[in-house]
């Protein structure tokens, strides 16, 4: 009876875990926003082309 009792505790608090947990994209943003991911390509370099530009004619300019 007492291993019925610990096995159903276990299972209990396995499932109250995500009840608890802080969801995942608060997770995600945090490890975004503490670690330092460099120089991503994007940030300092201009796209290649809008599809403005590319409609316009304006390709090789």
């Amino acid at each position: 009876m007492a291993t019925l009792a610990i096995v159903f505790l276990v299972v209990l608090l396995l499932n109250l875990i995500p009840a608890f947990a802080p969801p995942t994209w608060m997770v995600m943003s945090w490890i975004g926003f503490n670690i330092d991911h460099g120089r991503p390509l994007l940030s300092w370099r201009r796209p290649v082309k809008s599809p403005d530009e590319i409609a316009h004619g304006r390709i090789g300019r």
